[in-house]
């Protein structure tokens, strides 16, 4: 636990937070989650949890799969590793905001609401060619974003009425993000 609190503390040294609730932002990649994430994090002077860093950070990579370009991590592995961060926050009652194409796989009795970040398929596939994607990886995450693959697995697991919808495609207007 202090590897997983001294991550914290070098990311956001924050004295206090105006909201108690855990959040979770999933969605395809390129869909807009950190950005919203961040957004949100400072909106609401919370902490902010960067699955992706964090799994570097913890050594939860499992293995390199060349052919999709990424880590490969045992979710089941990593869902319990955030839930352990989570009740500690519940019991300090800080708010915290957690951002991963993952985070729908964490136990949905942890979470207060889950967002799904979603985005205009012109603007993804565009966003996905920008970060440098092969065009293989870019297909795979198009064809997620088009079966709404996130949205249906954080229904599947439970998530149902926990879930808010939010576009990601333009600019985000602050006073909607408060409201979410």
């Amino acid at each position: 636990m202090a590897v997983i609190m001294a991550y914290f503390i070098n990311i956001y040294n924050l004295m206090w937070c105006s909201m108690n609730k855990i959040i979770i932002i999933t969605g395809t990649p390129g869909a807009g989650k950190t950005i919203l994430a961040k957004k949100l994090a400072n909106a609401y002077s919370c902490w902010y949890l960067d699955v992706n860093e964090f799994i570097k950070k913890t050594g939860l990579r499992e293995r390199y799969d060349k052919k999709k370009r990424c880590h490969i991590v045992d979710e089941k592995k990593l869902a319990e590793k955030i839930e352990g961060i989570i009740k500690f926050f519940r019991k300090e009652k800080i708010g915290l905001i957690i951002d991963s194409h993952l985070s729908h796989y964490i136990n949905q009795k942890f979470i207060d609401i889950c967002i799904v970040a979603v985005c205009d398929r012109k603007i993804l596939y565009n966003r996905l060619k920008k970060k440098g994607y092969p065009e293989n990886k870019i297909n795979d995450n198009m064809e997620c974003e088009i079966m709404e693959v996130c949205l249906e697995e954080a229904r599947e697991f439970g998530y149902g009425k926990k879930i808010r919808i939010v576009d990601c495609s333009k600019k985000m207007d602050m006073e909607k993000i408060r409201r979410i």
